[in-house]
């Protein structure tokens, strides 16, 4: 008898929302496996670290992108059932991998496939915009959920049920992949291992300078000596900054040229291009103006103070 690779952690419909927050922090969930292991197009493994470790909170920037996902897999479900004559049931428990109890898996359905074996169902919702990702088959992120909640469930088979664009519903099979598989689980637990019990940061990327600004906000007035390897950093820094130099130059010559020879003409025509070239009225609020009509206490209580830090790399002087 096939031993089990998964047990119940969590019943979904018992917890609190503290209660979910706090198991989510201490573990892997499917919509954070391609983060963790470096596959992600939208979030790194750093951004992932200061959530776990309490240093920053998920972002809510997609907050209403995730409220209609809920609001549309009951009626997403029924509707790959519907489609495919399979019988579906909502999950209502969390799981996790009884080898490594970090990993765990929230499935938003089960299927009875006709030769009484069961398959995931993982339902999906996209905007118009990102109609390509699917067109050669399940984007990577997705794909590593799968396989990654397959690894779990100890299942063989997954379907991915997607709503595009409001209007456009498919659903794609997959199978089982061992050589992914195993490449998930070992860079996931690497990165639990490594980075999240012994709270040591992982190499950060060019999208965590966002993040970096939001934990470490203000400075204080100390001086640091850097290894002697960021030398090599700054040699990357500064060849990127001549290559944008140059790149904006370039560009600010090419704008020059056509602004030129179109004048006052609002379209210019040229092969497959159109170039637009128009007035846009706005109206904007003028600090003088705003000025002339308050006194300086009225002033002192419509401003803010914002506060930034800003990089700046030079050489120091030499002694003499």
């Amino acid at each position: 008898m096939k031993q089990k690779s998964y047990k119940i952690v969590a019943d979904k419909r018992k917890l609190t929302h503290n209660e979910w927050l706090l198991m989510r922090n201490l573990s892997i969930g499917g919509s954070e496996i391609a983060t963790a292991i470096g596959a992600s197009r939208w979030s790194t493994p750093f951004q992932l670290w200061t959530q776990k470790t309490g240093r920053s909170e998920k972002s809510k920037s997609n907050q209403e992108a995730m409220y209609w996902g809920t609001v549309m897999e009951p009626i997403l479900r029924e509707e790959f059932s519907k489609r495919t004559g399979y019988q579906v049931k909502e999950v209502d428990y969390i799981f996790s991998s009884i080898k490594y109890d970090f990993l765990t898996a929230n499935i938003d359905g089960c299927i009875l496939l006709p030769n009484d074996e069961y398959a995931i169902l993982e339902i999906k919702t996209a905007s118009s915009h990102s109609e390509s990702d699917w067109l050669d088959g399940v984007p990577i992120e997705y794909y590593i959920q799968t396989q990654y909640y397959l690894y779990i469930t100890g299942l063989n088979k997954a379907f991915i049920a997607v709503l595009i664009g409001g209007n456009n519903f498919k659903y794609i099979e997959l199978d089982r992949d061992e050589i992914t598989i195993d490449v998930i689980v070992k860079l996931a637990v690497k990165f639990w291992e490594t980075y999240i019990i012994h709270d040591v940061p992982p190499p950060v990327k060019d999208l965590d300078n966002d993040i970096l600004n939001k934990i470490y906000p203000k400075s204080n007035p100390i001086t640091v000596n850097m290894p002697s390897e960021f030398l090599s950093v700054l040699e990357q820094y500064n060849a990127a900054k001549l290559l944008l130099e140059k790149g904006k130059t370039n560009k600010e010559e090419a704008e020059a040229k056509i602004k030129a020879f179109l004048q006052d003409a609002e379209v210019g025509l040229i092969g497959e291009y159109k170039i637009c070239y128009k007035t846009i009225s706005r109206k904007i609020l003028s600090a003088e103006k705003v000025k002339s009509f308050l006194n300086e206490e009225q002033l002192s209580k419509c401003t803010t103070v914002s506060e930034s830090r800003t990089l700046r790399i030079s050489k120091l002087k030499e002694k003499i």
